[in-house]
């Protein structure tokens, strides 16, 4: 009911699509020159360069122009790709630019504009762009607006921070009598839309062993007087940064050997339902066989049985619990072995503690299943949250409890889409940048997602 009084309120204000994004800041300009200055012409000069999220090709096309060696242009639409190779061909670069799904080709600079904001899995895209760079070589990134922008939730933004104001069903309904795509969620529209912050942006890059050059968060204009780090998401325009592959070294090399042999734990923490166990039996299962060490997965259900059975669900009880699993994890961790725990641990200190335990001994992996309450209640495996609605269970989380989201998550994943082979072959790859797992070729989670069962079948 209330989700449609929202929509009806929004086509009141908005019958049909805004413009505000319509990209007349660049119109006339070079939008790389605005974005990145006249350093970036000098870094590409008689360089293999790679424009991530290419689109039509503009950019890769004016890179070009200025003295790269070779431009290769990706993105994931074919139509888009043709344009650009049309592009390219009337631009008169066509033999120093090729434009294609993928590519195995290294290269000295790797470009990111506007992609960040739009990708369904950051994380992991930007774990592709690591891979394509040569050792030394630079990443340059620029997105925005952010998703607290007055207008970062884009076509959703019909006035300033109304995407924050109303609920998504609410403006996806919205926008179904504007485009009949039958997008159900931000991340199913046209270009997606995975509301990148500026923070979760940091977490994204710390941790994947690059250096960062520089990090700028440019405000806009009418609020530069307000722009400051704790207003900064609101007030921020556009973020670019510049990042850089560490050079391959000796030293580097046995730090990675070293690292290789050290225990490390992967904490998997979200509310009932969001596909923890799930995801981590499959974790465990692919770890078992690729590595060859033993692996320990401590399941929530499980200790609270053997290990904490005579705790409650107050808080104190709860994060008794959780610290004595990060205990279990921590010896594990310190003689080399491999644990994985799948557990709510709903309190941000308690995890904290954990990751400190565990980290005095090896490694440790907080991955966090953004999974919203609304999906979980629907799947609802165990009838707990009816059980919790009706009021027969007492301090459950998500309904009764409070769930604080983890802000120093290694990894989020949204188990709505995609499957628990997908996920897991996610953290897999996150483990090979770390260093805890050894370099191999991977299977492309995209064909990983076509042929297996959806996670929504079983979640749990």
């Amino acid at each position: 009911m209330l989700t449609g009084l929202q929509s009806r309120v929004l086509r009141q204000i908005a019958p049909g699509e805004p413009n505000h994004l319509s990209g007349k800041a660049y119109r006339g300009r070079s939008k790389l020159r605005c974005l990145f200055g006249d350093k970036l012409f000098e870094q590409v000069k008689g360089k293999v360069v790679i424009d991530f999220g290419c689109g039509e090709g503009h950019e890769a096309i004016e890179l070009a122009q200025n003295g790269a060696r070779r431009v290769i242009g990706i993105d994931i639409r074919e139509s888009t790709l043709e344009r650009a190779r049309a592009n390219a061909a009337m631009a008169g670069v066509k033999g120093f630019c090729h434009f294609d799904r993928a590519t195995n080709e290294a290269a000295d600079v790797v470009i990111s504009v506007d992609t960040f904001e739009h990708v369904a899995n950051p994380s992991l895209a930007l774990m592709q762009m690591w891979d394509l760079l040569t050792a030394g070589g630079v990443l340059k990134v620029s997105f925005g607006p952010p998703w607290y922008h007055p207008y970062g939730g884009h076509l959703f933004s019909v006035f300033p921070w109304a995407h924050l104001l109303f609920s998504e069903a609410a403006l996806i309904q919205w926008r179904s009598h504007i485009r009949s795509d039958g997008a159900r969620v931000f991340n199913e529209v046209a270009g997606g839309l995975n509301q990148m912050t500026l923070r979760r942006f940091e977490r994204l890059i710390r941790g994947q062993g690059m250096r960062v050059e520089s990090l700028e968060m440019i405000p806009i204009r009418k609020l530069a007087r307000f722009h400051n780090r704790w207003t900064r998401e609101f007030t921020t325009s556009v973020l670019r940064c510049e990042l850089r592959k560490p050079e391959a070294a000796r030293d580097l090399q046995r730090n990675q050997a070293r690292q290789l042999r050290r225990g490390f734990t992967v904490f998997f923490t979200g509310l009932s339902g969001s596909g923890k166990s799930t995801i981590a039996n499959e974790l465990s299962a692919q770890l078992m066989e690729l590595e060859g060490r033993p692996v320990t997965l401590l399941d929530g259900d499980i200790v609270r049985k053997l290990l904490s059975s005579e705790l409650g669900f107050s808080r104190e009880h709860r994060d008794m619990n959780i610290l004595r699993t990060g205990f279990v994890a921590s010896e594990i961790t310190k003689h080399g072995g491999i644990t994985i725990c799948a557990v709510i641990a709903p309190f941000d200190a308690a995890r904290r503690q954990v990751r400190s335990a565990v980290q005095s001994h090896g490694g440790f992996v907080l991955v966090y299943l953004s999974t919203p309450l609304e999906t979980c209640e629907q799947r609802d495996p165990k009838g707990l949250y009816a059980k919790a609605r009706a009021g027969l269970i007492r301090n459950f989380t998500g309904i009764s409890d409070d769930y604080e989201i983890p802000e120093d998550a290694d990894l989020m994943i949204d188990t709505r889409e995609g499957t628990p082979e997908a996920a897991a072959q996610e953290i897999l790859l996150y483990l090979e940048r770390r260093g805890f797992l050894q370099a191999r070729p991977w299977s492309n989670p995209r064909e990983i997602h076509a042929k297996n069962q959806p996670l929504e079948a079983v979640a749990r």
